[in-house]
């Protein structure tokens, strides 16, 4: 029996790396743009104190020595510089390692094309990528908010307009929520916090920041609101944005739709259990997170009526925590998405992820080449739905696990406390396998395995959901 970390770059869910930048703002006034879009293919577009990098404006600190810059900055060519050896010391800022000169330098910058060509439409603009074209085969992306003008009201395009807002479960008696607009590495970013009503179970837990694409009055947003109107999202393959928590373990962004809303929140649905969002869960990081949400993949918790989902009808996004804790992250840079060209996932066929593609996984754990398992079910503890260490929510029947990826959250496994490490495995994966049966299977850390009660539990073992128990062929063996 061998376990052995996975690898925490996912494809499924499109995290395009960690500590990753895009859409940064915190561009000065150009003469092309006068201070109102970010978008730039020259410094001359980005005025004296931003540079043009990878399309976009980022701030600069000029200097004429080393002493007018931070602390661990040095005066490169009259601006403050970080030194590098790779792009992660350059993560958040926009810039890249140039390791000739050691120091985070621009990116190359896009051709100006007139505003671009290509599936999306017509292009706009000055130059670049443009709105709705194609540049150089990168994603086309059309900004909702990247928050550089200092208040919670989204970019108005077309008919688009909308406020940024909070929620949680209770709105008749709702716990302290906040939405703050902060500076972070440059950009202006929003930090929410909150949490739940007190006594409420996990499986009924849900609250966090959303916005509406499509209603005016600041005053009536969110799930109460029945001024919204559905946004047509069509001409876009889905949704990105950048996001970081050094707490929150994950939330799950949702996409409320007219088909899910009642008519009081701007829908249509009329039967007893609406509200069911499409959506996809994300893991979260310590660092800056970019993150791709394809219309293709997002789906429905599984509670409600099934819909279908239609990207003609959206009426807003939310950034939503399930767990009955409470949460703690920023958001930055929220926009649709048109692919240049598309992605090629692995090969299908992982058990624990059969729909190609890496799994997401966050966390780090080690390898052990003679581990060994157990099999566990949630109705062997004492409460029927609650959380397990980890925070993430749990439901039964069948057990599955919020928040992770593998095998639609069935796939989990409890580890033993040496590994655990007061909770540094929390979300990590592990491949689980029995190479003379060729056999594996590839599970999520959600907790801990209870030592008083499983004698078994020590450094090398783990407990399993019996649903990746019997992916490895061991049912009658008990374990192994």
């Amino acid at each position: 029996m061998r376990l052995s970390a996975i690898s925490r770059l996912p494809l499924t869910i499109l995290l395009l790396s960690w500590g990753a930048s895009a859409l940064l703002g915190a561009c000065g006034s150009g003469p092309d743009d006068a201070g109102l879009d970010d978008e730039c293919t020259s410094n001359a577009e980005c005025g004296a104190s931003a540079e043009c990098s990878g399309g976009k404006c980022v701030a600069i600190t000029t200097c004429s020595s080393t002493t007018g810059c931070a602390a661990g900055q040095e005066c490169t060519d009259g601006v403050c510089r970080t030194p590098c050896t790779d792009d992660s010391a350059c993560a958040g800022s926009g810039l890249i390692c140039d390791t000739s000169a050691g120091v985070c330098m621009p990116a190359s910058n896009p051709t100006g094309t007139g505003g671009g060509s290509g599936t999306g439409g017509t292009g706009t603009g000055t130059g670049g990528t443009g709105t709705g074209g194609t540049t150089g085969g990168e994603p086309t992306t059309s900004l909702i908010d990247d928050l550089e003008d200092g208040d919670v009201r989204i970019a108005d395009v077309g008919s688009r307009v909308g406020y940024w807002y909070t929620y949680n479960e209770n709105a008749a008696r709702p716990r302290v929520t906040t939405a703050a607009l902060v500076q972070d590495g440059g950009s202006t970013v929003l930090h929410a916090t909150g949490s739940h009503q007190g006594g409420v179970a996990a499986d009924a837990a849900y609250g966090g920041l959303g916005v509406d694409l499509n209603n005016p009055d600041p005053s009536q947003q969110g799930p109460l609101s029945a001024s919204r109107e559905p946004y047509d999202a069509s001409d876009w393959d889905g949704f990105t944005f950048r996001i970081k928590s050094s707490s929150t373990k994950s939330i799950r962004f949702e996409i409320v739709t007219t088909q899910i809303a009642t008519q009081a929140e701007g829908g249509n649905c009329t039967s007893g259990t609406c509200f069911d969002a499409f959506g996809m869960d994300v893991l979260l990081s310590a660092e800056w997170t970019t993150v791709k949400v394809p219309f293709t993949e997002v789906v429905q918790e599984g509670w409600g009526d099934t819909k279908s989902f239609d990207p003609s009808s959206i009426l807003g996004v939310a950034f939503e925590d399930l767990s009955t804790g409470s949460w703690d992250f920023h958001v930055d840079d929220l926009a649709f998405y048109l692919e240049a060209e598309t992605e090629t996932p692995s090969e299908p066929g992982d058990p624990g992820n059969p729909e190609g593609g890496d799994p997401t996984c966050s966390g780090s754990w080690g390898e052990e080449p003679n581990g060994s398992i157990t099999w566990y079910t949630f109705d062997q503890g004492t409460a029927a739905i609650g959380d397990v260490n980890c925070s993430y929510g749990i439901a039964q029947n069948p057990d599955r696990v919020n928040h992770i990826a593998t095998q639609g959250g069935t796939y989990f496994g409890a580890i033993n406390t040496t590994d655990y490490a007061t909770a540094a495995a929390c979300g990590a994966c592990v491949e689980v396998s029995r190479p003379a049966q060729n056999k594996k299977v590839v599970v999520t850390v959600v907790d801990q395995c209870p030592v008083a009660t499983n004698p078994k539990c020590v450094k090398g073992h783990i407990d399993l959901s019996k649903a990746a128990f019997l992916q490895l062929g061991t049912e009658s063996e008990g374990y192994i």
